[in-house]
């Protein structure tokens, strides 16, 4: 299913149906339903089936969760990161962020989702930086491309189109070095940067599996 990249600080992983917990190591393997956490100012990087790279940030809880066809991540709270190499997949194939109200499906795509743990109304925000993703709510669907958009208790909010300096700022955010102060990125250096990273795009990783 998947591969750890890199791990930064305090990162937790339960195995299946246990609750058992363990700590998450470089090179360990990710199965179906197994989950994530990580601690604050720590981070994960996973490659899954050599075809897409997630990062995931501080204070965050993913849950694998494969279907047919599909790979499946889960936020119940937290950030995400999500690079997927579109020449890689299948016509039929996709990368699906379940999301407490929203899903966000991606093929040939970048894209950041955050999930809040508050007791209140359940907010999910998608940002696109490179490639077309589709949110899907119970109430409506629509395809995002360099955009950004809240759903809150499944309400989509308004979509709002990234400026250049957003863009920047949010692909910077993605690496532990940050990215060095530069022009603005065209979404085609943001992907290259986010898969090249791991060798994604010559799928060096995943030979090495």
């Amino acid at each position: 299913m998947g591969t750890v990249t890199r791990v930064s600080g305090h990162v937790i992983v339960s195995r299946g149906t246990s609750n058992e917990m363990s700590t998450l190591k470089f090179k360990d393997s990710l199965f179906d339903h197994d989950r994530i956490g990580t601690g604050e100012r720590s981070s994960a990087r996973l490659l899954l089936g050599g075809k897409a790279l997630v990062t995931v940030r501080e204070l965050s809880s993913l849950t694998i969760a494969e279907q047919p066809d599909r790979a499946g991540l889960r936020l119940t709270g937290g950030t995400v990161a999500l690079a997927v190499a579109g020449q890689r997949m299948r016509p039929d194939e996709s990368v699906d962020i379940h999301l407490p109200n929203a899903v966000a499906s991606a093929r040939g795509a970048v894209l950041i989702a955050e999930a809040t743990r508050a007791t209140g109304p359940a907010v999910s925000v998608i940002h696109v930086l490179s490639g077309r993703v589709e949110v899907i709510t119970e109430s409506a669907t629509l395809w995002l491309t360099r955009q950004s958009v809240t759903v809150t208790d499944g309400r989509m909010g308004p979509i709002t189109t990234l400026t250049d300096r957003e863009l920047e700022h949010l692909a910077a955010s993605l690496r532990p070095d940050r990215l060095r102060r530069a022009e603005p990125p065209s979404s085609a250096r943001v992907e290259r940067r986010l898969l090249h990273r791991e060798n994604l795009s010559r799928g060096e990783v995943g030979r090495r599996r």
